[in-house]
């Protein structure tokens, strides 16, 4: 919706998840990390990922060594995601974030559907 409202020039605040319920805008942080329609599927393939210590979700971490980290702040800093953002790049993660976000898309094609009718 972030970036379809872009193009129609329609207000940021007004380009709501239409998805889910927590009638916040969508942009591309909540669409991977964030909308609670989608959590299953992120559920599913951010363990696959291999990134230390990085928290993309309120409840998902990436690996065992960052089970304390839940209970700091909701979001990494800028500075700590840009410090580990070599990881993400890596070409066994890529094919992972790739599937993730083509059945990320498919899912939430899928209830908007349903919505729309």
């Amino acid at each position: 919706m972030l970036e379809l409202g872009r193009y129609k020039n329609i207000p940021e605040e007004k380009r709501v998840c239409l998805v889910c319920d927590k009638n916040v805008t969508e942009d591309e942080r909540h669409f991977l990390t964030k909308c609670t329609i989608l959590k299953p599927i992120r559920n599913k393939y951010l363990p696959r990922l291999k990134l230390k210590g990085m928290i993309l979700d309120d409840k998902v971490t990436i690996d065992e060594e960052t089970k304390e980290e839940e209970e700091q702040e909701e979001e990494d800093s800028e500075e700590e995601i840009e410090r580990r953002m070599p990881d993400l790049f890596k070409v066994e993660n890529l094919k992972v974030l790739a599937e993730m976000i083509e059945e990320l898309q498919e899912e939430r094609l899928k209830h908007l559907t349903q919505i729309l009718k």
